[in-house]
């Protein structure tokens, strides 16, 4: 039980890591943010994406 609730706790981090992503994407092509700025976030996406892949493995 608590591995499927890690499973989906990293489910949620991802979809926020991709709006958060997208956002700063957005901001940065009008000039509000900086290349460095996206590339963190990006970070962030990855991050919060092998944390998914790892609790999935967990899983089975």
């Amino acid at each position: 039980a608590s591995a499927r609730a890690a499973v989906e706790s990293a489910a949620e981090q991802v979809e926020a890591a991709e709006l958060a992503y997208e956002g700063v994407r957005l901001e940065q092509e009008v000039g509000l943010r900086s290349t460095v700025e996206v590339l963190d976030q990006e970070q962030d996406l990855l991050t919060a994406r092998i944390a998914l892949a790892q609790a999935e493995r967990d899983l089975v």
